[in-house]
């Protein structure tokens, strides 16, 4: 379809929804942990290249199954999964016109027909004792232009090295493609195929190499030449320098990379590099509060000419740019039929006139659409969570405010539904990381707190990502201190505004989220009515020993010793912002939970921790879970242990209702 015949378009497009039970129904009707915490019903959309068929993962109970929907004929065809009862998929995509490429949550990748015939496993995943002792294969690209293979790229968490393998979709035969020859922490492979590019580390310095063709030998641009600053490794930009470049893609004539580079600016914008001129030739996005480079980011590119398109990136919700004014068209109409959600364009038809969107907010989990220009229609094809109506969830409000020391902070508070008034209890939720950030979107655990009846609020904190340079590295060698003087800063903002009941305030956060939880208890006890530790860092001397003696995670060990303290030069400045160091200073009851098979963060933490309460008389709750690792993952079954995260959140429910129901504060729920 051509841009002209979209113009002309300005009829009104109906849109046909599904929708079980009414929302009154709903909103009397009291949601069990379940509904919450369990593998979405429909997920993994994608379009066939022709447009007339939809495949998606769907999840009935235990029942997994791949369904391809024909909307012509408005046939069904199904795949089977077999491997496992609860294994789930993680990706799915169009190969060909008909034939599938789909991987286990496990880890196995396979190919199938679409009417389920000519089943063919193409990599395998053998879990071992410890994810740093395997091989994780996944997709890394379909060869558009190779209709017979794919990339599969293999990472070996024991020689921390990439192997790149090419790999036939129908009878699974495979050979290296490429591999890693020169400690390189990524690569690039341009739109022919081949890997031309990629980021060196070594010598205490962080390179952008390229090589004209396969074969030739690799060069280095002087322009991207970085100290690491004893960082000798690099995890995606973070602790490096704002000269470190992150590569994106490569254009669709192989003469230009499009780069993540900061380019003297606080913040990492979107620009085209010259390979031949080592120039940045183009400055294509910049943002003076974002970056357009990072976690939940993306390039967009034309099917037929792999010309760059358009960019997706987090601002205090997911935004998408358009270049290309045909697509800026097609995105105005989800917009205006779909208002106030995200609407994010997940994939077209090749002839550009059909399109599947997913339509989110915080809270809605999930719907998607199908667009098609031709019949002019919109219809709602699947629902992640049917159960979960937008209408009985409770609204997410995105919230800035300047810290005591000027940096401007970013958060969202989630707001009962049936709230009434202010005065709110309110849990604090902190994220993991603390390298990471919170997203304008569903997520499971803070509605399903809001769900009964508590405020959550999430803080982006200093050392939280897609904020720019300064954001992040202000809390560079400052873990304990200026992150947690954020969350007080924060708290004090929701109780003098009349959000928050002062006597209800809890604190509740996972992996980094827990260790601050534990630092907010111990270093401002007064505030607290209790808090919910989950998988936390409780003494740091202890974390780093274990990245060397118990994991061998030297990349994970450079990190921390750069960002957050050398154990031995800083070994007094670790010990103080332990909390373990500080048990005496706690008043308030604390709920810590532990998957006893956690490699992130080992089980000797949660005991540790166990032990000083016991011993100083203070007042908490230990729950465990066998198998279960960081996040959940089972690791004697190799999956997202629902049943146990259900289990666990069912009690910490239990235990804040116990501790912050009551109180002198106003309840006006």
């Amino acid at each position: 379809m051509k841009w002209t015949n979209l113009q002309r378009w300005k009829v009104v497009i109906p849109i046909i929804l599904v929708i079980a039970g009414s929302v009154t129904a709903w909103a009397s009707k009291e949601l069990k942990a379940e509904d919450f915490f369990k593998h979405p019903e429909f997920s993994n959309a994608a379009l066939s290249p022709d447009g007339s068929r939809l495949a998606y993962c769907q999840v009935l109970g235990e029942t997994v199954r791949i369904v391809i929907q024909n909307f012509k004929t408005e046939k069904i065809s199904i795949i089977e999964i077999g491997e496992n009862e609860k294994n789930r998929i993680s990706y799915l995509q169009w190969a060909t016109p008909d034939r599938l490429i789909y991987q286990m949550e496990r880890g196995s990748i396979f190919a199938a027909n679409a009417n389920g015939s000519k089943i063919k496993k193409l990599a395998a995943f053998k879990l071992n004792v410890s994810v740093y002792s395997v091989s994780i294969p996944e997709v890394y690209s379909l060869l558009p232009q190779d209709e017979d293979h794919i990339i599969i790229k293999v990472y070996d968490w024991v020689t921390f090295k990439d192997t790149f393998y090419k790999v036939n979709i129908y009878n699974g035969g495979r050979k290296i493609h490429f591999e890693d020859m020169i400690n390189a922490s990524s690569y690039l492979m341009d739109k022919g195929g081949e890997f031309r590019a990629g980021i060196q580390v070594s010598g205490g310095k962080i390179r952008v190499i390229y090589r004209e063709r396969k074969g030739k030998n690799w060069k280095t641009l002087d322009k991207f030449i970085v100290d690491s600053d004893n960082l000798t490794f690099n995890y995606t930009y973070q602790g490096a320098s704002k000269q470190y470049c992150e590569l994106l893609s490569f254009d669709y004539d192989s003469k230009i990379i499009y780069i993540g580079f900061h380019n003297e600016r606080d913040t990492m914008g979107i620009h085209a590099l010259n390979l031949e001129t080592g120039q940045i030739e183009e400055t294509l996005a910049e943002s003076e509060k974002y970056d357009l480079v990072g976690e939940n980011t993306g390039l967009y590119f034309n099917r037929r000419l792999q010309k760059l398109i358009g960019f997706t990136f987090p601002t205090d919700r997911q935004t998408t740019i358009w270049l290309d004014p045909y697509f800026k068209q097609v995105q105005s109409l989800f917009d205006s039929s779909l208002k106030d959600n995200v609407n994010q364009i997940m994939d077209w038809s090749d002839d550009e006139n059909v399109f599947l969107a997913r339509s989110y907010s915080g809270n809605n989990p999930g719907m998607y659409y199908v667009l098609d220009l031709k019949n002019k229609s919109l219809k709602e094809v699947g629902a992640r969570y049917p159960q979960l109506e937008p209408e009985i969830l409770s609204p997410v409000l995105s919230f800035t405010i300047q810290a005591r020391d000027g940096l401007t902070l970013h958060g969202y508070i989630t707001v009962p539904q049936e709230a009434k008034g202010l005065y709110l209890p309110l849990i604090v939720y902190l994220h993991g990381g603390p390298w990471a950030r919170d997203y304008f979107r569903y997520q499971s655990e803070v509605q399903y707190l809001a769900h009964h009846g508590y405020a959550v609020m999430q803080i982006n904190f200093r050392g939280s990502t897609g904020y720019g340079f300064k954001h992040f590295d202000a809390a560079r060698k400052d873990f304990g201190k200026g992150i947690n003087n954020d969350v007080v800063d924060c708290v004090n903002w929701a109780t003098e505004n009349g959000l928050a009941d002062p006597e209800r305030i809890a604190v509740m956060g996972f992996s980094y989220g827990g260790y601050a939880t534990m630092n907010a208890l111990t270093s401002n006890p007064e505030l607290f009515r209790c808090g919910v530790t989950m998988a936390g860092v409780y003494s740091l001397p202890l974390q780093m020993s274990d990245y060397i003696s118990e994991h061998g995670n030297w990349f994970a060990y450079e990190y921390w010793k750069a960002m957050v303290g050398d154990p031995k030069k800083d070994s007094d400045k670790l010990k103080d912002i332990s909390p373990i160091n500080h048990i005496d200073r706690l008043q308030a009851p604390v709920f810590v939970y532990q998957g006893e098979s956690d490699n992130i963060v080992s089980v000797a933490q949660a005991r540790v921790l166990k032990n000083k309460l016991k011993k100083a008389g203070k007042e908490f709750e230990y729950h465990t879970m066998s198998s279960v690792g960081h996040g959940w993952w089972n690791y004697n079954g190799g999956y997202h242990d629902f049943e146990k995260q259900i289990e666990t959140y069912e009690a910490i429910l239990a235990f804040l209702d116990k501790h912050m129901k009551p109180g002198s504060g106003e309840n006006r729920l």
